[in-house]
């Protein structure tokens, strides 16, 4: 699973408020994680592309599937930044680098 979002006012926050077990219900993340175990792989970052173009171009990738239609994407017009990929992971990790983004060291 992916998810793609800006997390404009802090990413160590944004991410620490999702590890937290009790917490107010804001987004469609904290739905999901109710009562599971949040573990996070990567974070990759850019800033040429904006999170709405990014989730459409992993979208049109054959091996991308909406889990949920507008899963994460409450706040703008996009079919959903929640996605289910069953492609292979390291073209798709290619792709994100030609597009401008980079993993973070630490996540």
């Amino acid at each position: 699973y992916l998810y793609v979002g800006s997390a404009r006012r802090g990413l160590a926050t944004r991410l620490a408020r999702h590890r937290r077990a009790v917490k107010k219900r804001r987004w469609h993340i904290d739905y999901l994680l109710d009562g599971s175990t949040l573990i996070l792989k990567e974070i990759w970052h850019g800033q040429g592309v904006g999170e709405c173009e990014l989730a459409a171009r992993i979208l049109e990738l054959p091996d991308s599937r909406l889990p949920q239609r507008g899963f994460g994407a409450s706040d703008c017009r996009c079919p959903a930044h929640f996605i289910y990929f069953t492609g292979d992971l390291a073209k798709l990790l290619h792709l994100l680098t030609h597009w401008g983004l980079r993993p973070d060291p630490a996540p």
